[in-house]
């Protein structure tokens, strides 16, 4: 049995509440109230991978706004 569109809304809602960007199976079926298959919650995972694209380019990167500038100079004469 797949999630019907009430069961999403109530995941969203509890993403919402709870500040956080996923859930893991026993937070769904706490939420839920019931204990869901596999079928069904691999099925929730992809859903939810598919709308979080991971970057890995260093231009979107945190780490470069906190980055030590070297005393190097950029250009050689």
């Amino acid at each position: 049995m797949d999630l019907s569109k009430a069961e999403i809304k109530k995941l969203k809602q509890a993403k919402e509440v709870f500040k956080i960007q996923k859930l893991n199976r026993q937070q769904v079926e706490v939420i839920l109230g019931r204990k869901i298959t596999d079928k069904t919650w691999q099925a929730y995972v992809t859903s939810e991978s598919r709308k979080h694209k991971n970057i890995k380019d260093t231009a979107y990167s945190a780490k470069r706004l906190f980055r030590v500038p070297s005393d190097k100079p950029h250009f050689n004469y």
